[in-house]
């Protein structure tokens, strides 16, 4: 069985967009790997594929067409800001969770 990805209205698919969006605002492809969770190679892989269907060379052509078809780019945050963030959600949600399993209330023994 072949996994074929959805492609949107540019040809490309969702990671192939991300990785634009990334590009657009500055990241470095270590730093794409590391936002994105999967090795530099990936997201070479994922570069060269939206680079061919969208007829771009290099990072000043992303730029300039992300900026004609998807607006302004978001500002970059520096990555140890991204993932220190997803960290302490993270954290967050173990806390909630944690408290919410301390809620309910225990299980009665069964009576034989």
């Amino acid at each position: 069985m072949v996994f074929v990805a959805e492609r949107n209205e540019h040809g490309v698919t969702e990671r192939q967009m991300e990785t634009l969006g990334y590009i657009a605002q500055g990241y470095t492809r270590p730093e794409i790997a590391e936002l994105l969770g999967v090795s530099v190679n990936a997201v070479k892989n994922s570069m060269r594929g939206a680079y061919a269907t969208l007829g771009l060379a290099n990072a000043r052509d992303v730029v300039n067409w992300w900026h004609e078809n998807m607006g302004a780019p978001e500002p970059r945050v520096a990555v140890k800001d991204v993932l220190a963030a997803r960290r302490a959600a993270a954290r967050m949600l173990k806390k909630q969770q944690a408290a919410a399993r301390a809620k309910k209330p225990a299980r009665r023994p069964r009576v034989a």
